[in-house]
């Protein structure tokens, strides 16, 4: 008797939830359709890493600009950040312009704030106390000396901005 009880009163609230999931025909991807967008994330992040020479130190990042003569793009990210993966794949991959001027024009520079292996998070003080921001994606451009000239945009902003403030700073 406690069984049917209990069940008659759950009854309406499966009800519910069963005309919610109908009437959104929600479907939850396949796992298929999860390797492959895994897959994709993976061959985008490669490329990005390997064709901007993407440097993950910003010391590493002022010795290399100094010795190219250019100047550098800074991006605060972080490896959890999803405004930092669309940042990737919408604005950066899908924009031959941006990804050009980023590979040819300037020293890639991208501090991860939450990267596991930086216990004194170094990353994340840098950019709190010397570029005033906590949020990510953050772009700065900075000089060959690593001093900041211009910036502080955030993915938003960098949908419409990030194309300016390259070509305002190429050499």
């Amino acid at each position: 008797m406690k069984l049917k009880s209990r069940i008659l009163k759950l009854m309406p609230i499966l009800l519910v939830l069963n005309s919610c999931i109908n009437s959104a025909k929600i479907k939850p991807p396949t796992n298929y359709e999860i390797l492959i967008g895994l897959e994709k994330a993976a061959e985008e992040g490669k490329k990005i890493k390997t064709e901007l020479r993407i440097i993950k130190d910003l010391d590493e990042g002022i010795s290399q600009a100094i010795n190219e003569n250019k100047p550098i793009l800074l991006i605060f990210t972080g490896y959890g950040v999803i405004n930092s993966r669309k940042l990737e794949s919408e604005i950066i991959l899908k924009n031959k312009e941006i990804f050009t001027m980023m590979k040819d024009k300037f020293v890639n520079v991208w501090l991860y704030v939450d990267d596991i292996k930086d216990v004194e998070k170094k990353c994340a003080k840098l950019q709190t106390f010397k570029f005033n921001g906590n949020y990510q994606p953050q772009i700065f451009i900075l000089d060959s000396t690593g001093t900041k000239i211009d910036g502080g945009i955030g993915y938003e902003e960098s949908k419409s901005q990030l194309l300016h403030l390259l070509k305002k700073y190429e050499r």
